[in-house]
């Protein structure tokens, strides 16, 4: 009983893959649930900063906003972060071969300067590239749920069990390919056939 009533309790939450040795118990993205782990899923408690519909749309009709913009686009990537995983760049680089995918992002940027809003940028796109800044088991950050707010189809990579929050036949999964060009085939069999998109 001593020990509790002078014992301070640390709690560290972070939505990023950071390792934390001073706290007691970690709220993080990117881990299962642990005796000292607590799994938070970002997507349900993002907002302020986040360009999703819980921040930047809260007061919204996510419709309306979306009957206002046709899909003029083929592919969208809003990306600022340079250090994450090259796999990222690596398939915007084999998407790009075939159709141009438009870079709203401070990374890559291909569309004259940073979007505004990277929903409003997504809704004007057929596809999303929803790449995480690696991959992890647990780690699920807002980007899909951005991507499927804007009705866009995500071509994700990053959690290899995002089958298990999301319903598969909504997005692409690339843990399901052998490859990135397996991934690009089923893009191209997507683009080219409007009953399938």
């Amino acid at each position: 009983y001593k020990i509790a009533k002078t014992m301070k309790l640390k709690i560290f939450w972070s939505s990023s893959l950071i390792v934390m040795f001073a706290a007691n118990i970690f709220a993080q993205t990117d881990t299962l649930n642990t005796p000292s782990r607590l799994r938070t899923k970002i997507y349900f408690i993002a907002g302020g900063g986040w360009s999703i519909p819980l921040g930047e749309y809260a007061s919204t009709n996510i419709a309306d906003l979306q009957s206002g913009f046709a899909k003029t686009g083929f592919c969208s990537f809003v990306f600022g972060n340079y250090l994450a995983s090259e796999k990222r760049k690596e398939f915007f680089d084999k998407l790009s071969k075939y159709k141009k995918v438009d870079s709203g992002g401070t990374y890559l940027n291909n569309v004259g300067g940073k979007v505004q809003s990277k929903l409003q940028f997504e809704m004007k796109h057929k596809f999303a590239i929803v790449f995480e800044n690696s991959s992890r088991v647990g780690y699920t950050t807002e980007k899909i749920l951005t991507s499927l707010a804007a009705k866009t189809i995500p071509i994700y990579w990053g959690n290899p069990e995002i089958h298990k929050e999301f319903n598969e036949k909504r997005f692409i999964n690339c843990h399901r390919y052998k490859n990135f060009d397996e991934v690009i085939e089923k893009v191209k069999e997507i683009d080219n056939n409007d009953d399938l998109y």
